[in-house]
């Protein structure tokens, strides 16, 4: 006859572990765009195999001996985890594989101590306790420092705080004289209790993990939809987005807008001479120079091909204008001497104005600078 501790940890067991399969399956898919997902799968299916290992130690080798076995993989799983998570935020880990396996072996070395060598509940408590709530901590440094990363984060960083929350409470409950017992199957309600809590705790993280690797995926898909997929620049389809938004907003709060349409001279000689990779490679370099030349408040966008538009909040004819010689300047450094750049500007006027509008006299400003020679800009 099972007792009700018994029931918990299979249940955990079956639980635990077909999470852990989800989350493998789901590295599977996904591992190119979100990280750590198949290390956090391992660690719930270490854990899950940990308490089946347990059940069958426990009759075999003794209560004792399963106790440090059990704990020991219990620390790995641990590990594996916080370095999915570490992965996930592309964080790499702060500790060499030595380390880590001084760290463990230091455990188990010390847990046989207390074991055996020099008994103690105390002790013992005490390096198990020590163990994993180490690994949790840096787990949770570095869920901190993404908080702000949505929902998921805040619940995964709660969770684990209630894990460590409840790993203190049998170190706390030892020192303060609760008769406690080391065997996972002890029938007593606080023993029940602490095998409940991280059976919901541990479910509702991974379910944290799932969340937030949801919302990496929609964020790489809203960055693919926006974004030119060579040079990472906005498209064209939101560059009007940006100009149906900033329009409205200029004219409203009487604020200058003015719009650089930028072509490329004489690209194609590089595609032809040094082949596409290198033009590709070209155009994210002229990208770069573009967007070193203006604010982070401003928009940077691939109108199409070799051509190129910026839209400047703030920004009246003028400054535009010093804008553009920046730029000029700048892109010459990465093009060939053969190649420059051509430069149109419109700015905003105070009523009727449209994104075609001020695109339109962006391209013909655009159309008299080409017509003037190589680098050359032009006002509308």
């Amino acid at each position: 006859m099972l007792t009700a501790p018994q029931v918990v940890l299979l249940f955990s067991a079956l639980t635990i572990g077909s999470m852990g399969l989800l989350m493998v399956f789901l590295a599977r898919d996904h591992n190119n765009y979100v990280r750590g997902m198949s290390e956090w799968g391992a660690g719930l299916l270490l854990t899950s195999a940990t308490i089946i290992i347990a059940f069958i130690a426990r009759s075999t080798v003794g209560v004792m001996l399963s106790v440090v076995i059990a704990q020991s993989l219990v620390l790995i799983a641990i590990m594996i985890a916080n370095h999915g998570v570490r992965r996930f935020f592309d964080e790499p880990g702060p500790y060499s594989p030595l380390t880590l396996l001084l760290f463990i072996a230091t455990f188990i070395g010390c847990a046989v101590t207390f074991t055996w060598i020099y008994p103690s509940l105390d002790g013992r408590n005490v390096v198990y306790m020590l163990g994993g709530s180490i690994v949790l901590v840096d787990m949770i440094s570095v869920l901190y420092r993404y908080r702000h990363q949505g929902v998921g984060v805040k619940i995964l960083g709660t969770s684990i705080i209630a894990l460590l929350v409840v790993r203190a409470i049998k170190l706390i409950a030892a020192f303060i004289g609760v008769q406690t017992s080391e065997s996972l199957f002890d029938a007593s309600s606080y023993q029940l209790i602490l095998l409940v809590l991280p059976s919901v705790l541990i479910p509702l993280a991974t379910l944290a993990f799932i969340l937030m690797g949801s919302d990496k995926l929609v964020h790489r898909l809203n960055q693919m939809i926006r974004h030119d997929d060579l040079t990472g620049a906005l498209n064209k389809a939101s560059l009007f987005q940006e100009l149906r938004r900033e329009i409205p907003r200029s004219v409203r709060y009487s604020h200058p807008l003015s719009l650089l349409m930028i072509d490329l001279d004489n690209f194609k000689a590089i595609n032809d001479r040094q082949g596409h990779l290198h033009g590709d490679q070209v155009l994210r370099s002229v990208v770069e120079q573009i967007q070193s030349c203006v604010r982070s408040t401003d928009f940077v966008a691939r109108f199409g091909g070799d051509e190129f538009a910026v839209l400047l909040t703030d920004t009246d004819i003028d400054a535009a204008k010093l804008t553009a010689q920046r730029v000029l300047v700048g892109i010459q450094e990465v093009l060939p001497p053969e190649c420059g750049g051509s430069i149109g500007i419109s700015a905003i006027r105070s009523h009727g104005e449209t994104p075609e509008s001020l695109l339109h006299r962006a391209d013909q400003a655009l159309y008299k600078a080409k017509c003037s020679g190589k680098n050359q800009l032009a006002l509308a």
